[in-house]
């Protein structure tokens, strides 16, 4: 007798970094759409500790900021809020960036 449930094959997860992208230039206006596992792309120039905290609580796996999360003009600590939680930070990728992550996945950016 034949069993009608079939197997899966086993897909090799490659390393890194996996979650669902979610655009938008306002962190503000994302914030509502994420979800615990997303990888959250903006353009915030001084990521700052409250925003970077609500980024957490969101349970984002990710940050893909298109402007420099510390640019020094004064001491933020998102990036050490987001760090202390284990969330990677990928900063500087410019508008284009943005731009393509968006096209590329089918997002309107803000």
């Amino acid at each position: 007798m034949k069993s009608s449930v079939q197997k899966r094959p086993h897909i090799e997860v490659p390393p890194g970094t996996v979650g669902t992208a979610r655009v938008d230039r306002r962190t503000r206006g994302l914030l509502p759409r994420l979800r615990p596992g997303d990888v959250a792309v903006i353009d915030h120039l001084d990521l700052d500790r409250g925003t970077a905290q609500a980024l957490v609580d969101a349970g984002v796996v990710a940050v893909v900021d298109a402007a420099a999360v510390i640019s020094g003009r004064y001491p933020n600590l998102g990036p050490q809020t987001l760090a202390a939680a284990g969330v990677v930070i990928v900063d500087g990728i410019g508008a284009s960036g943005l731009a393509g992550i968006a096209r590329d996945f089918g997002e309107n950016v803000g």
